[in-house]
């Protein structure tokens, strides 16, 4: 049934990241603080490496949402592209 059905905007993982850090004034050493990940790990998921549930736990954490929030963003991102 939701098959067929597209979103209305499809963004990438480092666009929501960089848009949540400025909403909330924060850098990613701030982002570091909030979650177990290194500040050169986090450089590279805002600048679009792939990101596995350990590191979207650690995200969810941080943000106070669900880990999901960050895979299924990541996917569907991936899926628009068509990788």
């Amino acid at each position: 049934m939701f098959q067929d059905k597209k979103p209305a905007e499809v963004f990438s993982l480092s666009v929501f990241l960089k848009d949540e850090l400025t909403s909330r004034g924060w850098e990613i050493v701030d982002l570091s603080y909030h979650c177990t990940l290194s500040e050169d790990r986090l450089q590279e998921i805002v600048n679009g490496s792939t990101i596995y549930m350990r590191e979207a736990e650690a995200l969810g954490y941080a943000f106070g949402v669900s880990p999901m929030l960050f895979l299924t963003i990541q996917h569907t991102w991936l899926r628009d592209k068509g990788q």
